[in-house]
């Protein structure tokens, strides 16, 4: 079991660094396509967001817990509501970006999960390490 975590760990710090570095870049990304309409690279993003999904379900052959997932109206309605947030919530992201408020934008993806982190706390009841505290007073 020790193994598999430490497994896990190594794997993860990358994929952070990754994903990390790849939020950074983005804000040039998305100001090179600032010709191109807001909702028209959503509209990308989604398609090719589904289309790369259903690739990972079927080489993880998932594809059966994806169906069930769908198909079931509880889990559909979520899954919609979650869908419509996000994507509202990059539509807006990549306006910013697209009329000049990078900074503004940048700010906010660094401020929003510090804000979850608290209503977590405040609202769930979370309770947080010492580290975990150290990490939020820091940031």
């Amino acid at each position: 079991m020790q193994q598999s975590n430490t497994k896990k760990m190594n794997y993860g710090a990358p994929t952070v660094l990754l994903a990390y570095t790849m939020w950074g870049i983005f804000p040039l990304y998305w100001k090179a396509l600032a010709d191109v309409p807001s909702h028209e690279i959503i509209c990308h993003r989604i398609l090719w967001s589904f289309v790369f999904s259903l690739v990972l379900f079927c080489l993880q052959k998932k594809t059966t817990a994806f169906v069930k997932a769908i198909t079931d109206f509880r889990t559909s309605a979520t899954f919609l509501v979650t869908a419509i947030l996000l994507g509202s919530n990059w539509l807006v992201y990549i306006w910013a970006v697209n009329n000049g408020y990078i900074i503004e934008s940048s700010l906010g993806y660094f401020i929003n999960p510090l804000i979850a982190v608290l209503f977590g706390v405040l609202f769930l009841k979370e309770p947080l390490r010492s580290g975990q505290w150290a990490a939020l007073t820091v940031a």
